[in-house]
């Protein structure tokens, strides 16, 4: 028997796992067209000859879902509706891309970085109106190192939940699989997006933020009255904090339409020395001088090093 299976999201490798299901008929496919594996997921929708349609959020979707679906799955969408949530017979399978109950929300895996977690993994649910609060089917966790940001706890998430659905479809389809409802949990409220770097904040702190902010573009950090986009930070000896940022922004969200039309001359800073009670914080001075920035473009990097005054 096979299930008519409609997909919504943006892993590749997840789209392709159930298009080459013999037990599985893709219907259709959802995508968001400015998702950064688009091109894949189109490529891939064209091998195994699958409809993919372009869906921004679940008003999309809805207005193009299929009729007699057996099942949905999603992994890395927006919010689906409750019109959508009904829509196929046995409901809607999620892969969340962290363990839980602990992790919920749009977001866990950079909340998981600023938290520097020690421990992560993949949730495997049934998707209801609370979001991230349907029944499990599985959790796996799996220690975490402190390099993985954002995109490698996604790309370990991905594994994760094909294997669990490898184990567990036939169950899911036929009604055996294990199904554990989650205690009601409050509404999750995820930290702000994209808070600007706090130089009074530990070094440790600081790296975490910059690794978990990387993949969106960076973190926001002032430099006079403009704003660089930090995209990359360095732990070095004596607690200083070497940070590489893509220069030059117009704006708090690092987005810019223009490279610098002048030269920066002076960056000022805090950082940090270990002093004899531990991390002292003491003010940091770093000279640009005659460094013309002019020519940098967007997409260019230069480089701070905070050093102690």
């Amino acid at each position: 028997m096979r299930e008519r299976v409609v997909y919504v999201g943006q892993s590749v490798a997840m789209l392709e796992w159930l298009c080459a299901r013999p037990d599985v008929e893709m219907v259709a496919s959802f995508c968001p067209p400015q998702a950064q594996q688009a091109s894949a997921m189109l490529t891939c929708a064209l091998h195994y000859g699958t409809p993919l349609l372009w869906a921004r959020d679940s008003a999309e979707v809805e207005a193009h879902l299929p009729p007699g679906l057996d099942v949905g799955v999603c992994a890395f969408f927006e919010r689906l509706s409750p019109a959508v949530l009904r829509a196929p017979r046995l409901g809607w399978l999620n892969l969340h891309p962290a363990p839980l109950p602990e992790w919920p929300g749009r977001l866990p895996t950079v909340e998981g970085v600023l938290a520097g977690a020690r421990e992560w993994g993949a949730s495997l649910h049934w998707m209801s109106e609370a979001l991230d609060q349907g029944p499990l089917v599985e959790v796996r966790r799996a220690p975490r190192s402190w390099a993985d940001g954002p995109a490698e706890l996604e790309e370990r998430a991905v594994r994760l939940g094909l294997a669990m659905l490898s184990d567990h479809w036939r169950g899911l389809m036929e009604g055996y699989a294990p199904y554990e409802p989650q205690a009601p949990q409050p509404p999750h409220r995820a930290p702000r997006y994209r808070v600007g770097l706090d130089l009074t904040r530990s070094p440790l702190e600081l790296w975490r933020q910059v690794k978990a902010y990387a993949p969106f573009g960076g973190a926001p950090m002032r430099v006079g009255d403009r704003v660089a986009c930090v995209t990359r930070a360095e732990l070095v000896v004596g607690s200083s904090v070497a940070v590489e940022a893509s220069l030059p922004t117009l704006a708090l969200s690092g987005r810019l339409s223009a490279p610098f039309t002048g030269p920066l001359t002076t960056l000022k800073a805090l950082a940090w020395a270990e002093g004899a009670e531990g991390a002292d914080l003491k003010k940091g001075l770093v000279s640009f001088k005659n460094h013309d920035l002019t020519r940098l473009t967007p997409q260019e990097e230069a480089l701070f090093l905070f050093e102690p005054s």
